[in-house]
């Protein structure tokens, strides 16, 4: 018999299983109680995985059939009850959900907007600047990488922020190209004051 290792999930960050079965099996622990127990793969090692027992239809509900990809994504920190929410790979972009061939078997989820992400207009080059040459190497900063990465987890913070409202029900309105900014900036901000020492 093959040994299994359990999947531990942290709090917002998504796990990519390959699904050897959609309906899992029952299961009790004395710490997390009902449990539902899905079969993976992880990273090639057979693995289980173990989602509370509300969310025992949540891979079938996806769409996922045995051998698709699967990304699994908990949120819910400091005390608060944690959201599982489960969605095909070649789904896990869109922040609506996606129409399946099944439609009884897809869970009714949240409608998120997406962010609109406008970069500002370019501004024209002088009229004096010299045209690129063969020599020129483009190169990038260490400060813009920072940025970038700043903005991109500002994004994603913002848009889960909005879905977890809207699961539970409360109105609000989708984040937008300054709600981003403002977080990334202000992680960017942050950050430099820790690698600073300060």
């Amino acid at each position: 018999m093959i040994k299994r290792e359990k999947i531990r999930l942290y709090a917002g960050v998504p796990k990519i299983l390959r699904v050897e079965d959609v309906r899992g099996t029952q299961a009790h622990s004395s710490l997390t109680g009902d449990e539902t127990r899905f079969k993976v793969i992880n990273e090639g090692v057979p693995s289980d995985l173990y989602l509370p027992r509300a969310y025992g239809n949540a891979i079938a509900a996806s769409g996922a059939q045995p051998g698709d990809e699967i990304q699994v994504l908990k949120t819910g920190t400091n005390g608060e009850v944690p959201v599982y929410r489960v969605r095909l790979v070649s789904d896990a972009h869109l922040p609506v959900p996606v129409l399946h061939e099944r439609p009884q078997d897809a869970a009714p989820q949240p409608v998120a907007q997406p962010i609109r992400m406008l970069a500002p207009r370019a501004q024209e080059a002088p009229r004096l600047a010299a045209p690129p040459t063969a020599q020129t190497v483009p190169t990038s900063h260490p400060m813009v990488d920072l940025m970038t990465r700043c903005l991109i987890v500002g994004y994603q913070a913002n848009q889960n922020a909005y879905e977890q409202l809207r699961a539970r029900g409360i109105e609000i309105d989708p984040p937008t190209w300054e709600d981003v900014r403002a977080t990334g900036t202000s992680l960017f901000i942050e950050r430099n004051k820790q690698s600073r020492g300060n």
